[in-house]
C-alpha cells in the first residue's frame, strides 16, 4: 500500500516538474541570444531535477550525475551561442530589409544597394565563416570544395541584381526620351519613311544611352564585380564536377582533354610514318 501510494506521488512530481519546464519555455524564448538570461533558466532546470530526484529516490543526485549534468548544460549554451552567432545578425537585420523592401518597390533604387551590402555584411559575419574555415576529417578536401562553391554561387547571386539595375533604368529613361521625341510626330498615316525615321530615333536613343552607361565608373564596377564572382563560380564548379566524376563512372574534362591530346600525338605520328613509307617506295621503285 505505501508503494502504490507513492507511486501516485511520483506521477505528481513528474507532472510539477514537466509543468515547470513548460513555463520557462516562454522566458527562454524572450532571453533569445542573452546567454546570461538563458543560462539562469538552464541551471533552474537542473535544480527543479535536483528536487524531484531526491524526492523519488530518497537521496541526494551523486556528484557525479551533477558534473555529468553541468556538462550537459554547458553544452547546451554553447550550441545555443553557436546558433545565437549564427542566425542572429540575420534576424536583427531583418527589419532594415524589409524597410529597404518597401522602398524598392516604390521605386527607390537605393534601397536595393543599400540592402545588398547589408546582406554582405551580414553573410561575412555568419555563413561566410563557415563557408570559409577549413574542414576535418577524411572528407575535408571535398567538404571544403563543397563549401568554397556554396559561397562563390552566393556572393555570384548577390552581385547579379546590382548590375541589371542598370539595365532597367537605362532602358525605362531611354523608353521616355523615345517618346518624347516622337511628340512631333502628327496623327498621320505611316509610310515607310516615317516607319524608317521612327525606326532610326528608337535605335539612336537606345545606343546613346548605352554608349553613356558603359561610361559610368559604378557600372564597371558592377560589371567587374559580376565578371569575379561568375569566374570564381565557374571555377568552384569545375573543380567540384572533376572530383565527382573521379568517384564515378563518367569521364572527366581532364580524360577528355587527355584522349584528345592522345589522338592528336597518334594521328601526327601515322603521318610521319606515312611519308617515311612513301619516301621508302620511291627508293625500291625500279627506274625506267
Amino acid at each position: 500500500m505505501f508503494r502504490i501510494l507513492r507511486s501516485s506521488n511520483v506521477f505528481v512530481l513528474f507532472n510539477q516538474f514537466w509543468l515547470e519546464i513548460l513555463k520557462d519555455l516562454p522566458k527562454l524564448y524572450q532571453a533569445k541570444w542573452d546567454e546570461a538570461a538563458s543560462r539562469q533558466t538552464y541551471d533552474r532546470w537542473v535544480e527543479l531535477y535536483k528536487k524531484v530526484f531526491e524526492q523519488i529516490i530518497g537521496s541526494p543526485v551523486s556528484k557525479t550525475a551533477e558534473e555529468i549534468m553541468a556538462s550537459w548544460v554547458n553544452t547546451l549554451q554553447m550550441g545555443q551561442s553557436a546558433f545565437g552567432m549564427m542566425w542572429g545578425p540575420w534576424t536583427k537585420a531583418m527589419p532594415q530589409w524589409q524597410e529597404q523592401t518597401a522602398r524598392f518597390l516604390k521605386g527607390d533604387w537605393s534601397a536595393l544597394q543599400e540592402g545588398r551590402s547589408l546582406w554582405r555584411e551580414v553573410y561575412d559575419e555568419t555563413l561566410g565563416k563557415v563557408f570559409r574555415m577549413p574542414a576535418f576529417g577524411l572528407t575535408r578536401a571535398h567538404i571544403e570544395h563543397l563549401r568554397r562553391t556554396w559561397d562563390a554561387y552566393l556572393q555570384f547571386w548577390n552581385a547579379v541584381p546590382g548590375f541589371y539595375q542598370f539595365f532597367y533604368q537605362t532602358g525605362m529613361s531611354a523608353l521616355k526620351e523615345f517618346f518624347d521625341r516622337l511628340k512631333h510626330f502628327k496623327a498621320e498615316e505611316m509610310t515607310p519613311e516615317r516607319l524608317k525615321e521612327v525606326y532610326k530615333i528608337w535605335w539612336t536613343t537606345n545606343e546613346n544611352a548605352l554608349f553613356e552607361l558603359f561610361k559610368k565608373p559604378e557600372f564597371g564596377n558592377a560589371m567587374g564585380e559580376v565578371l569575379n564572382y561568375g569566374l570564381r563560380l565557374k571555377k568552384r564548379m569545375d573543380e567540384l564536377t572533376a572530383e565527382w566524376c573521379k568517384s564515378l563512372s563518367i569521364p572527366s574534362r581532364e580524360d577528355y582533354d587527355e584522349l584528345a591530346k592522345a589522338v592528336h600525338e597518334l594521328r601526327r605520328k601515322v603521318r610521319q610514318q606515312q611519308k617515311i613509307i612513301t619516301a621508302l617506295q620511291k627508293k625500291t621503285e625500279p627506274s625506267s
